[in-house]
C-alpha cells in the first residue's frame, strides 16, 4: 500500500479497535490506485456521465422542437411578410429641387421688380369706322406707353368715296384736314404724311413725346392753330388720352 493509505488504516485501527479488515483491490490487472484518489475520480466519472446524458436529452428536444409542424398564424405571418412590397430606394435630391424652387420665386420678383421700375413698352389701338352708301372712313390711333406716359402716337385717317356723288366730299375732308398739318410743320415731335386722289384722303401722324418741346406745345390755341387732331399738352397722359377717345365712340383694345 501506499503511504496515504497505511496512515488512513492506522487511524481507522485506532476508531475500531483493530476489528477493521482492509480490503483488497481488484484483479492484478487494475492500476493501484489509492482509495481517496479512486473515489475522486469515481465521483468525476459520474459528474461526466451526467453532463453526457443532459447533452444527449438536449439534442433530442432540439430535435423535437424542429420536427413540430408550424403554427398557421405563423405561417401566416410569414406569407404576409414576404408579400411586403420592396421599398423603393431611389432617392429624391430635395436638395436640387430646393435650389429649383428658390431660382423660380427669384425670377418672378426680378421679374415683378422691372416691371415696376423699367415697365416694357405697351401699345393700345383705338378705332373709329363708318360705312354708308357711297362712302366709308377709318380713324385709328395706335398709343405707344410705359407705365401712364405715352411714348408715341400712330394715327390715321382715311376716307374713301364709292360713289360718284360723294366724290366732292373728298375735297371737304382735306380742307379740315390739312391745316393741322400745316400749323405742326417744322415742330419738333410732329410728323405728318398726307395721300390724295379723286375719291380718297389719307392722312397719317407720328407724334413722338419724347421729341416733343412741350413750352411750345402748351402754348398752343387749338381752337385757332390746332396742331394735332386730338389736343395734347404736357398734361396729356394715357389714361386721359384714350378715355378721350372712348368718349368719342372709338374702340380701344390692347395689342
Amino acid at each position: 500500500m501506499h503511504k496515504k493509505d497505511d496512515n488512513l488504516k492506522d487511524a481507522l485501527d485506532e476508531i475500531f479497535d483493530d476489528d477493521f479488515i482492509e480490503v483488497e483491490t481488484k484483479d492484478s490487472n487494475e492500476e493501484n490506485i489509492p482509495l481517496i484518489d479512486r473515489a475522486i475520480f469515481t465521483d468525476y466519472e459520474l459528474e461526466e456521465e451526467k453532463k453526457e446524458e443532459q447533452l444527449k436529452q438536449s439534442d433530442v428536444n432540439v430535435h423535437n422542437i424542429n420536427e413540430k409542424p408550424v403554427n398557421n398564424e405563423v405561417k401566416d405571418d410569414l406569407a404576409t411578410i414576404k408579400n411586403i412590397p420592396k421599398k423603393n430606394h431611389s432617392k429624391i435630391n430635395y436638395k436640387l429641387l430646393l435650389i429649383i424652387l428658390i431660382a423660380i420665386i427669384i425670377l418672378l420678383v426680378s421679374l415683378g421688380v422691372y416691371l415696376a421700375v423699367f415697365e416694357i413698352e405697351k401699345t393700345t389701338v383705338c378705332e373709329l369706322k363708318a360705312k354708308d352708301t357711297g362712302y366709308n372712313f377709318s380713324d385709328t390711333y395706335m398709343v405707344i406707353y410705359k407705365k401712364n406716359n405715352i411714348i408715341k402716337i400712330k394715327s390715321s385717317y382715311v376716307y374713301n368715296a364709292t360713289d360718284s356723288e360723294f366724290t366732292e366730299q373728298v375735297k371737304f375732308v382735306k380742307e379740315s384736314k390739312l391745316p393741322i398739318v400745316i400749323n405742326s410743320n417744322g415742330m419738333s415731335g410732329f410728323t405728318y404724311t398726307v395721300e390724295e386722289s379723286d375719291n380718297m384722303f389719307k392722312v397719317n401722324g407720328y407724334l413722338d413725346f419724347e421729341k416733343m418741346n412741350f413750352k411750345e406745345v402748351d402754348k398752343q390755341n387749338y381752337d385757332l392753330f390746332p396742331i394735332a387732331y386730338e389736343k395734347i399738352d404736357s398734361k396729356t397722359t394715357y389714361s386721359s388720352f384714350i378715355n378721350k377717345l372712348k368718349k368719342e365712340g372709338y374702340s380701344c383694345k390692347n395689342k
